[in-house]
């Protein structure tokens, strides 16, 4: 896509589409400041920038894969609402098929590899009544083991398909906590 190496390892970049990012400078950035970001959004980072900072967002049905190579210290995490998109031509991160190929591309060119990428799969909740019978929680979370499989990357059910909605907060090497939000 259009990003290159940075020269300096150091960086955090939220994604809202191809086309549309936000760089993080640790100079406007205060010590343990929260960095949110929503359904539709991706975040790549160094954990060398992360150190005092963290990642969150809310999910419901939505689900978050967080993506890590242990090696190069690389994590990107996703957002997304639908495992596939409707088109080919949509160019924003709300699906499960685009987000997380573009995340595997960005975290190659800036050095993970994909031998060593692990990933984690939060999310995926009935939080809805009414959708209850179509089930797109669970079909987002399926939806990630198969891609996760097809890629040949390891990855852990950290917490999926309850009735709670939940926050993930991501942190240094891609370590995550979460909290249940009760309906």
């Amino acid at each position: 896509m259009f990003l290159n190496k940075f020269t300096d390892k150091n960086f955090a970049i939220k994604f809202r589409s191809k086309f549309s990012k936000e760089v993080y400078d640790k100079n406007d950035l205060k010590p343990n400041q929260n960095l949110n970001f929503v359904g539709g959004d991706i975040v790549l980072f160094n954990s060398e920038f992360i150190e005092n900072y963290k990642f969150s967002t809310i999910l419901g049905s939505c689900v978050s894969i967080v993506f890590n190579d242990p090696t190069s210290k690389i994590v990107g995490v996703s957002h997304y609402l639908k495992p596939v998109a409707k088109t080919s031509f949509e160019d924003n991160f709300s699906s499960g098929d685009t987000s997380s190929k573009f995340i595997l591309e960005q975290m190659v060119k800036f050095g993970a590899d994909i031998s060593r990428i692990k990933a984690q799969i939060y999310g995926g909740a009935s939080v809805n009544e009414s959708l209850k019978i179509l089930k797109p929680g669970k079909k987002n979370v399926l939806w990630a083991e198969e891609f996760l499989q097809s890629q040949g990357i390891r990855y852990a059910l950290s917490s999926v398909e309850d009735k709670n909605g939940r926050i993930i907060y991501v942190g240094k090497l891609g370590l995550v906590n979460f909290e249940l939000i009760f309906n």
